[in-house]
């Protein structure tokens, strides 16, 4: 009885301990950022610096979100990416940014994404739900993860983009998307190449051309390519899962896409 009331005892001393820390830490930063402001035209160089230092990096500042429009049809919608949020993060400063899991009830799972302008006392609480349950039932534990983890990067990325003024995010993202558009290849290869890149994940080239909504290849445009850029990324990032473009239910298909997207992944690192 006398040890369970010191080891409580102890708990409730280390948690007031810890609870001090926190708060002297949180003192320390808010102090810090309001003794070196940020310079926001100098943010907004250095942000659109680091977004177009090359073109690989332009173009992982883009990814696609796929929505239903008037008529129920799937399609997808550009704006930026995860990347281009940790890039605006770095460049804006004095922010404390965090994402943590809050719920899984076996169908669906929510994360919580937390950005907090430390400079201007202005803070965001954001939640993100996405289903854990596909075509053959609920994901195994890996897959699970796997959503968790792309769930609390999507409620980071945008407890971030509305923390930071959405004209200094907008700014950066157009510049990032001028670079994506240069002319490094032919528009025929390039569309070549990522038809190329949906028949390994499965899809067919009509069904390339039915999630740009052109009828052939050679009607494919600059814009189009964007969406393609836009689309990869989500894939890669786990934004968005290949059951939701897959037009085929072949499981070898499904097998090669999941070597794919892994093999770029390890590319990124």
């Amino acid at each position: 009885m006398s040890e369970e009331f010191e080891i409580g005892e102890v708990q409730k001393s280390m948690g007031n301990v810890l609870s001090i820390i926190e708060k002297a830490t949180l003192d320390t930063q808010i102090t810090t950022a309001k003794s070196y402001p940020r310079n926001i035209s100098g943010c907004l160089k250095e942000s659109i610096a680091l977004a177009i230092l090359s073109k690989e990096i332009a173009e992982s500042c883009i990814y696609a979100l796929p929505q239903k429009n008037n008529f129920g049809k799937d399609i997808f919608i550009l704006g930026p990416s995860i990347r281009l949020a940790e890039i605006a993060l770095t460049c804006w400063g004095n922010l404390r940014v965090g994402s943590r899991p809050v719920q899984n009830d076996g169908k669906t799972v929510i994360a919580e994404g937390v950005a907090w302008d430390l400079e201007k006392n202005v803070g965001i609480t954001i939640q993100v739900s996405k289903s854990i349950v596909g075509k053959n039932g609920t994901y195994s534990a890996h897959q699970q993860n796997v959503v968790i983890s792309a769930a609390a990067a999507i409620a980071r990325r945008n407890a971030i983009l509305t923390v930071i003024p959405k004209a200094f995010i907008n700014q950066i993202y157009k510049e990032a998307e001028k670079v994506s558009k240069g002319v490094d290849k032919p528009l025929g290869q390039r569309v070549n190449e990522a038809i190329k890149y949906f028949n390994m994940l499965g899809i067919t080239e009509g069904g390339f051309l039915d999630l740009v909504n052109k009828k052939s290849r050679d009607e494919v445009d600059e814009e189009d390519m964007l969406l393609f850029i836009g689309i990869k990324n989500a894939v890669v990032d786990g934004i968005i899962t290949i059951d939701s473009i897959l037009k085929t239910d072949q499981g070898e298909s499904k097998n090669k896409a999941d070597a794919l997207i892994k093999s770029l992944k390890g590319d990124q690192k």
